[in-house]
């Protein structure tokens, strides 16, 4: 059977998904992949046949000659391997297969191409059934279908929300991709809070993208001016204030220094970690928000848009003195927490995925992914780098490898310098007067726990780990008293 996976809210996925499962028959293949154009390249949005973490990639199309071949022709494509070309999903398959045999397939939505459909085999000549009559039968079908949607797509966004159309998707390349209910949760909040003049205050972790959703916020604000970012930590205390206001060290304006506010002008000034400053800008500041209040508060446009960042305990800072009361409760209006990487769920395979692409076509393998150990290791840790933390365990991995290795590279959890999954196996005692039921239960329930450890708590995960549908999985552990 078939795994599907997506990199799209969960009605979107729901109705490309129909796409794939309407073709499938017809195709005959191992796996099937919708990938759209974008301005990063080629992002896969739906796919069934392969693993998670193909979802999180990305393909320039300037490093695929062969992607580049199917955007350029208005006929299918047939991929040949061969010792000089490689697929762009090699190793990805639930297989974890290369693919030897493959039709590359270009969409044209509304007169302009939308992106490719792939079909993907895992033996030698599988689609030498297909002929031309089909292929195009096929992308006609899925063409109008994707064209439906799109459709679709631009009603839900006029009827649910009346957004300008500078409100873009969240770019899926980034460490703000991912399905996860807790990140749909913050896009929502982007989206709501992108369109007003409210000053945002932006907390989370270090490395937990902070700085991402300020850009976002500017990106779908639409106003005219630029984002500019103080960064209270690169900067002398002492030259925060000059930094901010172009003020000198005596409170005069600096004559040949035009301060961020100014340049931030009908734009977005972000101050990263502004407990950092100095209590005299922290003043000046709280003056300049109580003096453009009235703007915030109506639809005139502000001078600039204040949007600030943290990772400390602001209340305990204000009782500590080192926040004043009145600028944290004029920040604090409108608050989004951004969540750590351990709280994301199976956002972590995507996100490795984007990882595990940019060093595969940095280094010209042919195949870089994660064992089935490896990407249990991830849900395993705890991450408190936060997603610096997982570029950095996938470069490291990928650039130690000895010399003259082989063009396909399986990570496993050693190589990441992760702990490797306890795998004890899962006994029952079986106690005298029991019947086959209670044995039956008493070893689901110790399965279940078992992996809830190894999964930090994840039960999508722990579905996957242990191959068996999630909601059936759920209530499963609530017959099971787990829930």
């Amino acid at each position: 059977m078939l795994t599907a996976e997506y990199a799209l809210d969960k009605d979107e996925f729901t109705d490309y998904l129909t796409v794939l499962e309407t073709i499938a028959p017809w195709v005959q293949g191992d796996a099937y992949t919708l990938l759209r154009l974008e301005p990063g390249g080629l992002k896969p949005l739906v796919s069934i046949g392969l693993v998670k973490e193909a979802m999180g990639r990305s393909f320039l199309v300037t490093e695929q000659p062969w992607l580049k071949a199917v955007l350029l022709s208005e006929n299918p494509v047939r991929f040949i391997p061969c010792e000089l070309s490689s697929h762009p999903l090699d190793g990805l398959l639930l297989s974890k297969s290369l693919i030897q045999d493959s039709y590359g397939v270009r969409l044209m939505v509304h007169e302009q191409c939308w992106g490719i459909l792939l079909m993907d085999a895992a033996q030698p000549q599988q689609f030498h059934q297909l002929n031309q009559q089909t292929l195009q039968a096929v992308c006609s079908m899925v063409e109008a279908r994707v064209q439906s949607l799109q459709t679709l797509e631009q009603l839900r966004t006029i009827s649910s929300d009346n957004l300008p159309s500078a409100m873009a998707p969240t770019p899926t390349n980034s460490a703000l991709a991912g399905n996860s209910i807790i990140m749909r949760q913050l896009r929502q909040q982007i989206v709501s809070a992108a369109n007003s003049n409210m000053t945002v205050m932006i907390c989370g972790e270090a490395g937990t993208g902070k700085r991402l959703v300020a850009r976002e916020l500017h990106r779908l604000s639409g106003r005219s001016g630029s984002m500019q970012l103080v960064d209270c930590q690169a900067l002398p205390v002492e030259a925060l204030d000059s930094e901010l206001f172009g003020l000198n060290q005596l409170g005069a304006v600096a004559n040949k220094h035009l301060g961020k506010l100014k340049q931030a002008c009908q734009g977005t000034l972000v101050i990263s970690s502004f407990e950092i400053l100095p209590l005299s800008a922290q003043r000046h500041l709280t003056n300049w928000l109580q003096k453009n209040a009235s703007k915030a508060a109506s639809s005139i446009t502000l001078p600039a848009r204040i949007l600030v960042t943290t990772s400390v305990d602001l209340p305990r800072a204000v009782a500590e003195g080192k926040v004043l009361k009145e600028l944290y409760q004029r920040l604090s209006a409108y608050s989004i927490s951004v969540p750590k990487l351990n709280e994301r769920g199976e956002d972590l395979e995507l996100l490795a995925g984007f990882y595990l692409e940019q060093q595969k076509c940095h280094m010209g393998l042919r195949v870089v992914r994660l064992s089935d150990d490896a990407i249990q290791a991830l849900y395993q840790h705890r991450w408190p780098g936060n997603v610096p933390e997982l570029a950095q365990r996938i470069y490291r991995a990928v650039r130690i490898q000895p010399a003259g290795h082989q063009s396909q590279l399986v990570l496993e959890a050693e190589s990441l310098g992760l702990d490797v999954p306890d795998k004890e196996p899962v006994t029952v005692s079986a106690k005298e007067g029991a019947d086959l039921k209670d044995l039956v239960d008493d070893y689901q329930r110790q399965l279940i726990r078992h992996h809830l450890q190894l999964c930090n708590s994840n039960w999508a995960h722990v579905a996957r780990s242990l191959q068996v549908d999630r909601s059936n999985l759920y209530r499963l552990a609530k017959r099971l008293g787990l829930k």
